[in-house]
């Protein structure tokens, strides 16, 4: 297989073969090239024993590093395309004779457009005759050693039905049942594939099942660098402010080069623009929308945070409905500590939950915690996600299923509820935050907060208990009136409140209000 660290006797001899080299990467070198050498290092490795290399991880991440002005605009982040646009240049740089072939994967017509590039750029026989079959031509002539040694990129291939289905092939040929598109990869003893994902899976059934590199977000030496390396020049760093935002930003390259470019654009200092992002999601939401112009990106690439991002979640909607709605509840929660079972529907079937699951941690979009029992999402991924939601008019829906579940899963706050009552507490905490105004869900809320009310009880916060327990009251007393079983019980146990705080006479007072609605 080719890499950058093959021996140069493993090349076959090319000296009696004339032919065109061709090099194809759509996008110009870095010459400042900086990070991820362990990435590239790794890609050399796995070509040394396998043909097939896939780089997966969630939109944004790689190693972000030069500053490009243009019209004082920041350009240019690395993320998986990146670490492929380098190390196609050094493969070039140390192997001249080698083809280098980049297909943008995202849709059919782009591949078939790559293809019938490949087959011009080789004058392939019947290059240029409608009737031939371009990607049987080109799979052909590629997997001949005569064409070798080669490396073929394919950049965000995302989408498993593009590859893996027949209904996929464009090609009307002969007029036979149509072959998938994987079929039509070339494979050749000196030869190698590059993929780029966001999707782990399909990058590692295109790599014949090989395990994908994961690129993961900064560590925080890197990630402060890079900030300083883009903003230092045009103001004063304050190191602590810095690391704040830094971690508010989690890390992730595509943020950070996005907060530094809004920085630059606007003049403002490191300081300014965390106090605007710190102020409530909804500030976030909108810093994060702000196109980041990169010259070094497919030109339907999407250069905000939330726009990248967006192209995930409208790929897992089309492929996977079910993770698509566990992301939507997910969303609305607290983004740490989410039990399994509270994303899991009643009677939900066990391969439709774990295939939907797995699909979002795929796109590394939500992470396990505690041997897979619960999950978190990062909170720009989070954030983003309610702009979708947003986006697609369907804020109210989720936050009223997210009621729905808690409201259900609550127990009621006794002795042996209460590690369920902890790990579902910062969830409800978040859900009863949110406004709702029909009396179906007002009164689950009502619920809900009588039932943390019964818990708070039990721990001790009894100021906190009595403004749960006030709040629960006084909706059941509008909505279902004072005589209601409902509204009885939340007042009997605003009294055993006011008598574990010490006030006795309040809370007599209110048991003998209970006694006489109760016996009326």
């Amino acid at each position: 297989m080719l890499s950058l660290v093959i021996a140069s006797a493993k090349l076959p001899d090319r000296t009696s073969l004339s032919r065109k080299i061709c090099f194809t990467v759509p996008f110009e070198r870095d010459s400042n090239f900086i990070g991820r050498e362990d990435i590239i290092a790794e890609i050399g490795r796995k070509f040394e024993v396998q043909s097939r290399v896939a780089l997966a991880g969630i939109g944004g991440v790689g190693w972000v590093c030069t500053v490009i002005k243009v019209d004082i605009k920041l350009t240019c982040s690395y993320r998986k395309s990146q670490i492929a646009i380098e190390y196609c240049y050094r493969l070039r740089d140390q192997h001249p004779e080698s083809h280098v072939f980049w297909i943008h994967a995202s849709t059919v017509s782009r591949i078939d457009q790559a293809y019938k590039d490949i087959a011009r750029n080789l004058c392939l026989p019947g290059w240029n005759n409608p009737s031939v079959d371009t990607f049987q031509l080109v799979s052909e002539q590629l997997s001949d050693d005569a064409h070798g040694p080669w490396l073929l990129v394919l950049d965000n291939a995302d989408d498993m039905e593009i590859f893996f289905s027949n209904k996929a092939n464009p090609t009307s040929v002969g007029g036979g049942q149509k072959a998938p598109l994987i079929n039509y990869f070339p494979r050749s003893s000196n030869c190698s594939t590059l993929i780029t994902t966001r999707d782990r899976r399909v990058g590692e059934r295109l790599a014949n099942r090989e395990k994908a590199i994961i690129v993961l977000p900064m560590t925080k030496p890197e990630a402060e660098s890079l900030l300083w390396s883009k903003v230092a020049e045009e103001c004063s760093l304050d190191k602590t402010k810095s690391r704040e935002l830094l971690e508010v930003l989690e890390y992730l390259p595509l943020a950070i080069t996005q907060a530094a470019a809004y920085i630059s654009e606007n003049n403002i200092t490191v300081e300014e623009y965390f106090e605007d992002i710190c102020t409530g999601d909804s500030e976030i939401q909108d810093l994060l929308s702000e196109d980041l112009p990169d010259l070094r990106r497919d030109f339907e690439g999407q250069s905000s945070v939330i726009r990248t991002w967006k192209v995930s979640f409208d790929q897992i909607r089309k492929q996977k409905p079910r993770a698509a709605e566990i992301l939507s509840l997910v969303a609305v929660l607290d983004r740490r500590g989410i039990p399994k079972t509270l994303l899991r529907r009643d009677g939900e079937r066990g391969i439709e939950f774990t295939t939907a699951l797995g699909t979002l941690q795929a796109f590394s979009l939500v992470t396990a915690e505690k041997e897979g029992t619960s999950f978190e999402i990062h909170r720009l991924v989070q954030v983003s996600t309610q702009r979708w939601l947003e986006l697609q008019g369907e804020t109210a829906i989720w936050r009223e299923e997210a009621l729905k579940v808690l409201t259900a899963a609550f127990p009621s706050g006794d002795y042996g509820t209460w590690a369920t009552c902890e790990t579902l507490s910062p969830h409800a905490q978040t859900v009863v935050r949110y406004i709702f105004t029909s009396d179906q869900n007002l009164l689950q809320r009502a619920e809900l907060l009588h039932n943390m009310s019964s818990y708070d009880v039990e721990q001790g916060r009894y100021n906190l208990a009595y403004e749960r327990g006030l709040d629960a009251l006084s909706t059941q007393e509008r909505v279902l009136g004072p005589e209601h079983p409902d509204t009885l019980a939340s007042m009997n146990n605003l009294a055993l409140v006011l008598h574990r705080r010490g006030k006795y006479e309040a809370a007599e007072e209110m048991h003998r209000r209970v006694l006489g609605l109760r016996e009326k």
